[in-house]
């Protein structure tokens, strides 16, 4: 069955997953830069992870609770 709910739901992921490669790659800019700069690309880039884990255990556990997938 297609859900136009877990679609929402994997548009959310797709957009968690582009922020958290842009982290990824701040952080890589900055690996060199101060230790401050370092930090905070750290600090984003781990909330930007964790975002993603959530959005995408969001997707699998309503995909499992209504037997349906993204349209």
């Amino acid at each position: 069955m297609e859900c136009q709910e877990a679609e929402d739901l994997l548009e959310a992921y797709r957009a968690s997953a582009e922020a958290y490669a842009l982290a990824a790659d701040k952080l890589v800019k900055v690996l060199y830069g101060s230790r401050a700069e370092f930090w905070s690309a750290l600090k984003i880039a781990e909330s930007a992870k964790n975002n993603c884990n959530k959005d995408l255990k969001a997707i699998y556990l309503h995909m499992i609770q209504h037997e349906c997938q993204p349209n």
